[in-house]
């Protein structure tokens, strides 16, 4: 059981890259069968310092319960995500990469939830938007569902969010 970091979910998923491609059916593949840079996939996948930081945050709340608390090595993965949680995050910047991921991949369902989560506390309206087009994408998702709701209950459309919880 094992949760990679991005280098090793990007290296995996170079390795499998071209077997998957050349599996394809010739309407399906939109580009020839060579994998992305690890700069390029981030890019597509918006992997900003806002998105490390809060995965960061998140492994570190696993890691604070046990049994991650009994592993040999918990104080250097406590200290290395302690450092990267608190890595600095240009709003900008990174409302830059969302746009350009999401122009280029309208239908990512994950760039539309991750985006919303970047949304989350600064537009809720926009966040709520997001988190609706990745349950439209998605319907069964539950997380996406249940970050829609929260939107919803944040801008007081208390009907429609219990709808949706409802659902």
């Amino acid at each position: 059981h094992v949760h990679m970091n991005p280098r090793g979910n990007y290296l995996l998923a170079r390795e499998l890259f071209a077997r998957v491609a050349n599996r394809l059916a010739v309407e399906m593949r939109q580009h020839p069968a060579v994998a992305p840079t690890e700069a390029e996939a981030e890019r597509m996948l918006a992997l900003t310092a806002f998105d490390r930081r809060r995965v960061s945050n998140q492994v570190l709340a696993w890691l604070s319960q046990a049994p991650f608390t009994y592993q040999l090595n918990h104080d250097q993965q406590v200290r290395e995500l302690q450092h990267q949680a608190a890595t600095l995050v240009d709003i900008q910047e990174t409302a830059t990469a969302y746009h350009w991921a999401i122009v280029r991949y309208p239908a990512d369902r994950w760039l539309r939830f991750n985006h919303g989560a970047f949304l989350e506390q600064r537009d809720p309206s926009a966040a709520m938007a997001e988190f609706r087009r990745a349950v439209d994408l998605l319907p069964n998702n539950y997380v996406a569902r249940e970050k829609l709701v929260d939107a919803l209950l944040q801008l007081r459309k208390f009907d429609e969010a219990l709808a949706q919880a409802h659902e």
